[in-house]
């Protein structure tokens, strides 16, 4: 049978792989949109609202709970810290970014100045890049486990028998 641990561990990564999986979809899109076809912001649209945001929100929490359950805890190693702290700003951007992106989904072409939804587009390109750049960094954290205890983990070790 499996342990609570990897049972979570499964999730942790289905989620988390679906994340850059949904964003890289979104980020194709984005493009797409800027020198092709504006209609399929309506598909990104979809994308950011009924993939990301649930992924990105399920491998926080998820995550939260590997690190409760594991043996590297939440604040004795920097990199499990930055991992949560980068999938927060991920989400929280992509939070930020969900009314441009309904904007460009609801607003016909000729409402809206050509010059604003190109730099509409734009922004959602640059923050779908950023947002993919920090969730690989997140991946290669996941995978190097990096050395570097922070002091609570350094306390932590020395009571450890």
């Amino acid at each position: 049978m499996l342990s609570l641990r990897k049972t979570v561990l499964v999730f942790h990564v289905a989620t988390s792989v679906g994340l850059i999986g949904a964003v890289s979809s979104f980020l194709l899109l984005a493009v797409v949109g800027l020198f092709d076809s504006p209609t399929v912001y309506g598909a990104a649209d979809v994308i950011a609202r009924l993939a990301i945001v649930p992924l990105a929100i399920a491998s926080l929490a998820i995550g939260l709970v590997q690190a409760l359950v594991s043996p590297w805890g939440i604040f004795r190693h920097y990199w499990v810290i930055v991992k949560l702290v980068t999938t927060a700003i991920v989400l929280g951007v992509l939070l930020l970014q969900l009314p441009g992106i309904s904007t460009l989904t609801e607003i016909p072409s000729t409402d809206m100045d050509l010059a604003a939804k190109v730099a509409l587009g734009q922004s959602l390109v640059l923050h779908s890049v950023g947002g993919l750049a920090f969730l690989l960094l997140c991946l290669v954290l996941s995978v190097f486990k990096p050395k570097g205890l922070t002091p609570y983990g350094w306390r932590k070790g020395k009571r450890a028998p």
